[in-house]
């Protein structure tokens, strides 16, 4: 009892201690104690430090106070006042500190304006404001074409003095853009700023987060702002960036409720074996890609997408995004830079009084895209589960009346099964604090009920983070905790085995699927043949629910069954905590240490009943269960430098060393519970009982891959020079110590290690060319050059196996002769511009990276694989970028946002063979392969075809007697390339329409080129079930041939066989029939908002939007999505298998801040 006492006491004492900083900011004083110590620098760096220390937004008017003027102080916890006071002695400065303001402004008047002698001069009063009502201090209001003008005070009003009613005013602020209006009759005149989109001088958090400046940048990167992730939700946050970043490709798997793993790419894919994923860092630590393992047999593997890590992450928590597209950007990461960066940096606590938002969405899904059944023709009588029957229309009442499921009027048996999916996501934040303590809290509840009946995901996110300054803030101290639980069950199944998928595109229109709805089961009876008959069934079922279905085939369920009694549930907890801390050695010099632990259990439980149909089945059912556990420690240590030398040459250098520890456990158990055990039973101890013909057999088995690590660690340095404000040099090395490495290394020798580096140029042109550019703003060129790498798979690659049933032990495999990292050198050249008071700007960007010491395994003569380094693979592309802000009128205001980017990809070397020939790696499964081979590019498609006659006709088997003649198909040669399923042309344009409080934006995307595989539409064409079969039976050429009518199709060199033969030739033998140009655009997202302002008091605004996602297509020439996927795995994308149908999703989103 007294230990309980002790336990809560201590947790409640620790939990106020967190909380404090919320609550302190009552007793916050304006006058806080600075430090500072400088010898004749420009007052505006002085000023800009003043802001840095205390949090305050610092504002004045270049016409009462010069930003150049050279000033030198030195104080040590100084009062601001006091320091203020001395720093402005002998001025006509004045200056005043409310909320988070400290503004400057001319001592003779506040509102100073000079004389002009005009009759008609008067007084013009107002208030300026943001689009939120809040007053902005310190705008500078100015007569046009005069040097007449005034700042607004810390309530945000002005008074100035006209010479006539033609004067006009130039509104101006930082931040914001400039806004010119005309007078005429008006007295009072109150004013709106909208805030500018972009400031040249931001600051961009690059590798090993870092911040630099964005105009001292030598390569690509693109900020991604909050909302960017939050105006549509979706369950996976990274789905939000589709089409919004030039030379980023985001390929979603359809993996229903609670969304699947995301395919990411930046500049194209490279490593055939290795990863081709973006590294994801998260609040400056590098995430593990934590993608469940993906599927590589797409129509019988029976796989489940399990999700990734960047799916559990709370898309309100996220501050802003940065996306370092290439290897230049990303080179300080070393052997993880080879496919670019996404940094995501979450949200802090601030300094003010606590701030609450709170948030509510709810979305509908409905069927967008799916595969149309043909509703001419139906069922065919006494065969399978086929559409090659008689017409619908010709079917007789007694027809219908025959079977319970008959209907004389043609249904679309995909929209009678799938529901209505419905998501659910409410969250708040909370935030505030002091000057030395802040404090964030979030808490988030998404719960998806999925459009497959029984198909639901949740998940609860919990965020805290807290940051202190100490010791006179020399000494910066931040930590967090998040904790994401997730719970899915019943994800669907990829392919046809046990997916409710497989019989639903295979349902003829004229079976009323809403009779299965309540019809999916009965109790099992001696009359069941899955009672009396042995080869299939257990006489054990009688008794217990047996599947209600009149088509037994292998893999062909009611789909009603498997939504309904076979249950999968899976669990994923996950916890990361991170502790930074920061101290200031000495002026510019500070000291950095990280460390953070991310923690994720999964456990999964599926139960399968018997009588699901399947290969190799239990006839007792399937129990299945699973646990795991994964650890990543990551820790760094960093010294930076950050010095301005003689106001000219700006010095920023970090010098610093990590160290990441992978650790992770899984096993599972597996039941197939056979004729001598109990049906049903879902237990492991079910497979005790001894069986016929195998009386020591089990059928339990039990799986554990022990304790697998991994390792690295590096030590890494990297500068940026800055030259007169014009000229930008920077550089970085990394040497990399890896685990996977370190199994070939000679006792003598060391440890293995391998470097990494880049170089990099940047010149302001309009700063440094002679002559002058009045519309441009900035002009930047750049240019770098890296080299980086990509680690081969951390595996013992001499691992012999044991085998504990006969202690037997397997031959060594082939060495791994040399081992090294895949390499990439890149270099890349752009060219940003900002003009016309940065309305405009535009990117472009060039470059070049090929990938050499491909890793991959070959066959040897003897059928063995051996690992080898080989190979090249080359990506060179341009982007573009381009984006325009129009205040059209005071209240109407228009942005628009375009990128495009080209790539082109193409295999240089491939592994030679001892006979000097190419080698060809080729993946996939039965029905395709994806090959690569010398010259081409990666992710090429190749397939069957028909065999051809030495004169390059069609090869038909018993030609002329159409009840056998059929053409030959080149079964199992893949000779034929189809294409390759990545696009080169990706783009988008984003469009944001502003009057007042009522904002409308839209997306439209797309790709040209590229193809798009279907693997269920053969099955389709084989069974009957589809438009161009239907058409072709409707339509096609009719002739009598031995007293039988046969309808006829045409082949490509124009020999002719029946339609029913052609089509059950190539369902069954995918071929180029079934490969689609993916050239497709569409209206992606659509947004309607409006915002009431202070409707629950001052400064409490509630927003509210109408959004749909998946509008329409503009454009596609496809029968399936052309953005489909069912498992991210290297090659895999752009292939239907069974797919679910695309979605449009119509949501409400709620947002209240007080």
């Amino acid at each position: 009892m007294k230990k309980n006492l002790k336990c809560k006491t201590g947790l409640l004492l620790f939990s106020l201690f967190l909380f404090v900083p919320l609550f302190m900011y009552a007793t916050a004083q304006n006058d806080v104690a600075i430090s500072l110590d400088f010898t004749n620098v420009p007052l505006g760096k002085v000023l800009n430090e003043i802001g840095r220390q205390t949090s305050l937004r610092i504002v004045y008017n270049t016409k009462d106070v010069n930003p150049e003027q050279l000033v030198s102080v030195k104080v040590n916890y100084q009062k601001l006042s006091s320091v203020m006071t001395n720093l402005l002695k002998n001025t006509n400065v004045a200056f005043t500190v409310k909320d988070d303001y400290l503004v400057l402004y001319s001592s003779k008047s506040t509102n100073t304006v000079k004389e002009v002698a005009q009759q008609n001069k008067r007084n013009i009063k107002g208030t300026v404001s943001d689009n939120f009502g809040e007053p902005l201090i310190g705008v500078s209001v100015l007569v046009k074409g005069t040097t007449t003008g005034t700042i607004t005070d810390i309530d945000g009003n002005y008074s100035i003095e006209i010479p006539d009613n033609k004067a006009v005013l130039e509104f101006s602020y930082i931040g914001y853009q400039k806004a010119t209006l005309s007078i005429a009759n008006a007295t009072n005149f109150n004013v709106i700023l909208q805030e500018d989109t972009q400031v040249l001088g931001e600051v961009v958090v690059t590798a090993m987060g870092i911040e630099r400046e964005a105009k001292s940048l030598t390569y690509a990167t693109q900020t991604v702002k909050a909302e960017e992730v939050t105006r549509i939700k979706e369950p996976n946050f990274i789905n939000s960036l589709q089409g919004k970043s030039a030379g980023l490709l985001i390929t979603p798997n359809n993996s229903g409720a609670g969304g699947g793993s995301t395919k990411i790419v930046l500049r194209g894919q490279t490593s055939i074996l290795g990863t081709n994923q973006p590294l994801i860092v998260l609040d400056g630590v590098p995430m593990s890609n934590g993608m469940s393992e993906q599927a590589t047999e797409l129509m019988s593997g029976a796989a489940r997408d399990g999700g990734d890590l960047l799916s559990t992450i709370n898309p309100d928590d996220i501050a802003s995004m940065t996306i370092l597209k290439g290897p230049n950007a990303a080179a300080l990461y070393g052997s993880s830079a080879n496919n670019g960066v996404i940094i995501i940096n979450t949200k802090a606590g601030e300094q003010g009084a606590v701030k609450v938002n709170v948030s509510s969405s709810t979305s509908a899904e409905t069927l967008f895209m799916y595969p149309k059944t043909q509703q001419i023709y139906g069922l065919t009588p006494n065969a399978t589960l086929e559409a090659w029957g008689p017409k619908i229309n010709e079917m007789t009442a007694d027809d219908i009346a025959s079977q319970p499921y008959y209907t004389a009027n043609p249904r679309d048996p995909v929209k009678d099964f799938f529901n209505v999916g419905l998501t659910l996501n409410n969250g708040i934040t909370l935030s505030g604090g002091t000057e030395l303590a802040r404090t964030y809290f979030s808490y988030n509840n998404t719960t998806q009920f999925g459009m497959v009946p029984n198909n639901k995901f949740s998940r609860h996110n919990f965020m805290f983070k807290e940051s202190f300054s100490l010791f006179n803030k020399k000494l910066d101290i931040s930590t967090s905790l998040n904790y994401i639980h997730q719970k899915t069950t019943n994800r669907p199944v990829i392919g046809r085995v046990l997916s409710p998928l497989h019989a639903l595109y295979r349902m003829p229109s004229n079976v009323d699927m809403r009779y299965f709805r309540n019809h999916y089961q009965h109790t099992g009876t001696t009359a069941d043949q899955m009672v009396y008959d042995t080869a299939r069934g257990n006489s054990k079922l009688a008794g217990q629910p047996i599947q209600t279905w009149y088509w037994y085939d292998q893999h062909l369920n009611n789909p009603y069954w498997l939504a309904n009694m076979m249950n999968d549930e899976a669990y994923k907890d996950r916890i990361l905590g991170n502790l930074t801390a920061k101290v200031k050695i000495w002026k510019n010099i500070a000291y950095q240490a990280r460390v953070n632990v991310d923690m994720t259990l999964s456990s999964g439980l599926n139960t399968e009943y018997a009588t699901s149909m399947r290969e190799a089945q239990g006839k007792g059912g399937k129990y299945w269960t699973s646990s795991g556990k994964s650890v990543d420690i990551y820790n760094d240590h960093m010294v930076t430098m950050n010095e301005r030398f003689n106001d000219k040459i700006d010095v920023n250098i970090a010098l610093g060393a990590s160290l990441s520890r992978s650790y992770s456990r899984s096993h599972n158990i597996t039941t197939e519970i056979d004729t001598a055990g109990i049906p049903n039973a879902f237990v492991p101890q079910n497979s005790a009982y001894k069986r016929p013909g195998n009386p020591n057999g089990s059928a339990t088995r039990a799986e554990d891959t022990y304790d697998y690590s991994d390792w690295s660690t590096a030590t890494f340095a990297t500068a940026s020079l800055g030259f007169w404000d014009k000229i930008y040099v920077d550089g970085s090395y990394r040497l990399e110590w890896a685990q996977s490495f370190q199994q070939f290394i000679k006792p003598t020798s060391g440890y293995t290690s391998f470097d990494y580096y880049s170089a990099g140029l940047n010149i302001l042109l309009d700063k440094v060319l002679p002559w002058k550019m009045p519309a441009v703003n900035q002009m930047k060129l750049r240019g770098s050059w890296s080299v980086v790498g990509n680690p081969i798979p951390n595996q013992l690659y001499a691992r012999q196996t044991y085998n504990f049933s006969d202690g037997s032990v397997s031959s060594r495999p082939p060495t791994f002769d040399d081992p090294k990292p895949e390499t990439t050198t890149a270099y890349e050249t752009g060219l940003e511009v900002w003009m016309f008071d940065n309305k405009f700007n535009f990117d472009i960007t060039y470059y070049n990276a090929t990938l050499k010491n491909q890793f991959m395994k070959v066959t040897t003569s003897t059928g063995e694989e051996r690992p080898v380094n080989t190979g090249k693979i080359r990506n060179y592309g341009v982007e573009f970028s381009a984006n325009y802000r129009w205040a059209i009128t005071p209240n109407f205001r228009w942005t628009t946002g375009f990128n495009i980017a080209y790539n082109n990809n193409k295999i240089l070397e491939t592994y030679k063979t001892e006979s000097g020939a190419p080698y060809t790696v080729q993946i996939g499964p039965a029905g395709f392969k994806i090959k690569y081979v010398e010259g081409g590019s990666f992710g090429d498609i190749y397939v069957n075809s028909f065999e051809k006659n030495d004169d390059g006709s069609i090869m038909v088997n018993n030609a002329g007697d159409y009840e056998n003649a059929v053409p030959a198909m080149a079964s199992g040669k893949y000779e034929t390339f189809v294409g390759n399923a990545t696009a080169p042309v990706n783009l988008g344009w984003n469009n944001t329409f502003t009057w007042k409080n009522l904002t409308l934006y839209f997306l439209i995307d797309g790709k040209i080129g590229g193809k798009v595989m279907s693997l269920t539409e053969p099955d389709r064409d084989y069974y009957g079930l589809s438009m161009r079969s239907a058409n072709d039976r409707l339509n096609g050429e009719r002739v009598i041939q031995n007293g039988k009518e046969y309808v006829l199709k045409a082949l490509p060199d124009g020999q002719k066989v029946s339609v029913e033969k052609y089509y059950r030739t190539v369902g069954s033998n995918p071929m180029e029939d079934y490969i689609y140009d993916a050239t497709n655009f569409r209206l992606r997202d659509l947004s309607l908002g409006y915002t009431f302002l202070n409707v629950l008091g001052k400064g409490r605004h509630l927003t509210a939007s109408f959004t749909v996602k998946n509008v329409c297509f503009l454009y596609k020439n496809a029968p399936v999505d052309p953005d489909i996927s069912v498992s991210a795995a290297n090659g895999m994308s752009g292939i239907d298998s069974y797919s679910l149908p695309t979605v449009r999703s119509y949501g409400l989103n709620l947002k209240l801040n007080f």
